[in-house]
């Protein structure tokens, strides 16, 4: 994405950390932690990738990874209907169609890493994915 002129400007221009899925992510990781300690937020779609059934898939550690790191909230967000209006490999950017429809979304309550866990990182990864499959 950015590599599409204007909206890779401006997302660099707005912050946006940069993902390349060829490369392994602990550069993002280091990055994101990076803005969290300066002050900022970031935002994380843990599964990578879009469902192709709705279904949740299995999550990447980053973001909680970057959570335990900075002792930083994970604040889960459950987001309903977006497949959809927009289903994998229809999407609007591609020649694909919107479709109408109503989007929901549930904010969770904040979670933390348990450093007393024996994994923290696995640990806060699966109560964010209950917390987020809970109002699936």
């Amino acid at each position: 994405i950015f590599r599409i002129p204007l909206c890779g400007w401006v997302m660099s221009l707005i912050g946006h950390v940069p993902f390349d899925r060829k490369k392994p992510g602990g550069h993002v990781v280091d990055a994101c932690a990076d803005v969290v300690t300066r002050g900022g937020s970031v935002f994380f779609f843990p599964e990578g990738t879009r469902s192709k059934d709705g279904r949740l898939k299995p999550f990447k550690p980053g973001a909680f990874v970057v959570a335990a790191r900075t002792s930083c909230a994970v604040v889960p967000i459950t987001i309903k209907n977006t497949g959809w209006l927009m289903p994998v490999g229809d999407e609007f950017y591609a020649g694909g169609r919107l479709r109408p429809g109503d989007v929901s979304m549930v904010v969770h309550a904040p979670l933390y890493a348990d450093p007393a866990a024996a994994d923290p990182v696995a640990d806060l990864a699966a109560r964010a994915k209950a917390a987020i499959a809970s109002r699936l």
